[in-house]
């Protein structure tokens, strides 16, 4: 199978050096061989994707570390360093309620909350209606540089450093590796967090710690060979009680459609990074975006 996979990625990244033949006057050679090499680590990924066909996501299946045998047969070539994240496990800004919000930032023990969530609000909603610790138009012209108030949905979780109190050099790394705004906006019981899911699971993270331990199997290790991940929404029914998980069913799933990939690629003393945001639609995958770094 990682035959093939290695050999649908050559094929792909291939594909892919029509683009890079536009990029010579630019790049270097060296650093059109390493972002090729970057970008055969997405394909990798995207042909694994378009394989898997469980009806559940999970850790341990071969996405995760798609890029393993490719990397392996560069040899003496260069190196390539692929990173996979389900944005399904992660809480979605745009849809995520105030007070799902708000367990995940005390899970992350972030403490201007109430700031951090009128601010985003603010950022979000489509009227001029400020809220008690939020910010308006009016506070983002007075910045240094003005800009506007977007009132819009984020695009990105990176567009959180231009809202009231996060100038991008206090941003906590936990929020920004905890939320998303690509995701259907059910949140993946097999690939969240421990403090996603604790944030899910109505601040209870000792249940959230017993949650990673019956997914991760008898190694006790998440995306091992030997885990044990829930393969219907209901089974997390008998860990969480009935009535708990009676309020949390409609915020949950086993599926994931979102993933996002940061391949590195270096060669000669050059490196490139990629980073791409890909949609699984059945076996069609759909690149939402594609960064060269």
């Amino acid at each position: 199978m990682w035959i093939a996979v290695a050999l649908v990625s050559t094929v792909l990244a291939c594909a892919y050096a029509t683009r890079l033949e536009l990029r010579r006057a630019h790049y270097p050679l060296h650093e059109m061989q390493a972002l090729g090499i970057a970008a055969a680590g997405v394909q990798c990924v995207i042909a694994e994707l378009q394989q898997e066909n469980n009806d559940f996501i999970a850790l341990s299946q071969p996405w995760k570390r798609a890029a393993g045998a490719y990397a392996q047969s560069l040899e003496t070539a260069g190196t390539l360093v692929v990173s996979v994240e389900d944005e399904d496990g992660k809480l979605n800004l745009s849809s995520a309620g105030d007070e799902l919000l708000n367990r995940l930032l005390m899970m992350l023990n972030y403490a201007n909350r109430g700031q951090f969530i009128d601010s985003l609000r603010d950022w979000q909603d489509a009227d001029t209606v400020l809220r008690p610790s939020g910010a308006e138009e009016l506070y983002y012209q007075a910045c240094e540089p003005p800009r506007h108030c977007k009132d819009a949905p984020l695009d990105s979780v990176e567009e959180l450093a231009l809202i009231r109190g996060n100038d991008g050099q206090n941003m906590p790394g936990a929020i920004l590796n905890t939320v998303t705004v690509y995701s259907g906006g059910k949140i993946n019981i097999n690939t969240a967090s421990t403090d996603v899911l604790a944030a899910l699971l109505e601040g209870n993270h000792p249940l959230a710690q017993a949650v990673i331990a019956a997914r991760s199997g008898p190694d006790g290790i998440d995306g091992t060979a030997d885990d044990t991940p829930f393969k219907k929404e209901d089974m997390l029914k008998s860990l969480a009680g009935g009535e708990l998980f009676g309020r949390i069913a409609s915020q949950i799933t086993v599926r994931s459609s979102f993933f996002k990939v940061r391949s590195v690629g270096n060669t000669g003393g050059a490196a490139k990074t990629v980073e791409a945001m890909l949609e699984k639609i059945g076996s069609v995958i759909h690149i939402r975006y594609w960064r060269e770094l």
